[in-house]
């Protein structure tokens, strides 16, 4: 089909699958960046080389899971009923989120790192499940435009999480996290049942041979090897800008507004330069005891004066007004 359907989202062939996954997605990137946030911002704010470690450690430690148990999780999604399986990692997926919402309050990095392994373990499990649940779902002219609406949904939870995660506290987006993981529990009960393909399939448990037949699978195929190959780097580059980006702005700070000075009232107006003032400005300045009012040096204003205009010269040549201000006699009252 030349465009996805998006009338399958009324349905229940797709609508549950797609909100399911939009938010195991949404949960993986919200904790992820909601503890990367909290170490920038609170544990480790006075240490900035901490946080760029904990930033590479963090996306080391969510894609190892891939690494060494795709194998495994794609011979669970042929032997079991796969919407059994999406109904148990939803419920892991719960109890994962009590614990991180437990490694919030407690601003315990180790404890919030063991829950981004283990939302790693469970989106690696899930992964072969939402791919391979679709042909049993939908039709052939359909199977296409499912996918594509099954990452959109993806990459739209990536980058709702990331703002979420911004916009809240850590102990605020683990309250979050439980809400929608209990969410999703919920909606897979709705997911259709799809039978197993290969019920008798024997599991092999060990992961590096497992992994190393499917790569020798893939690789036999030049059109599946370099798709795969397209995708990883693909997420290989978004992983890198994505982890990189709380250490970025964490220098970055909004300079905060200096209240205004008041002005003292020891300090005169200055409307021109002292060449330019009137001799009826002079006299105001003259106090109850005959004295002048002389500025001192902290009233006067700080800033330079403005250059007086052309005409001022012309004003003070043709001004009847006197120029010279009366001194006190001598005995007079001093100021």
């Amino acid at each position: 089909m030349s465009a996805p359907d998006l009338s399958l989202l009324g349905k229940r062939r797709l609508g549950p699958m797609f909100v399911v996954q939009f938010l195991g997605a949404f949960n993986d990137t919200l904790l992820k960046f909601a503890m990367l946030f909290l170490a920038t911002y609170t544990i480790y704010a006075a240490a900035p080389h901490k946080v760029d470690m904990l930033a590479t450690i963090a996306g080391g430690v969510f894609i190892l899971p891939y690494f060494l148990l795709s194998a495994l999780a794609g011979q669970f999604a042929d032997k079991w009923d796969k919407a059994w399986l999406v109904r148990a990692v939803k419920l892991a997926e719960i109890g994962i989120m009590t614990l991180a919402l437990a490694g919030f309050a407690l601003q315990s990095v180790p404890l919030l790192l063991s829950c981004l392994f283990l939302m790693g373990v469970h989106s690696t499990i899930f992964g072969p499940v939402k791919y391979s649940i679709l042909p049993q779902h939908l039709k052939p002219n359909e199977v296409m435009g499912g996918t594509g609406l099954v990452e959109a949904a993806t990459f739209l939870a990536i980058l709702s999480g990331q703002l979420l995660a911004g916009a809240i506290k850590p102990w605020e987006a683990g309250l979050v996290a439980i809400g929608l993981a209990i969410l999703g529990f919920a909606m897979s009960f709705a997911v259709p049942a799809a039978p197993s393909v290969n019920p008798g399939l024997r599991i092999e448990r060990n992961v590096f041979r497992s992994t190393w037949e499917i790569l020798a699978v893939a690789k036999a195929g030049r059109g599946v090897w370099l798709a795969i190959l397209g995708i990883s780097w693909f997420f290989a580059v978004g992983t890198i800008l994505l982890t990189d980006f709380p250490s970025l702005v964490s220098g970055t700070r909004v300079p905060a507004r200096r209240p205004r000075k008041r002005k003292s009232a020891s300090r005169i107006s200055w409307t021109g330069s002292p060449k330019t003032r009137s001799a009826r400005s002079r006299s105001r300045a003259m106090t109850s005891t005959g004295c002048i009012k002389i500025p001192t040096r902290a009233s006067t204003p700080s800033r330079q004066r403005p250059t007086p205009p052309w005409w001022t010269s012309f004003v003070r040549r043709t001004s009847p007004l006197p120029t010279k201000i009366p001194v006190p006699a001598t005995g007079s009252r001093s100021c």
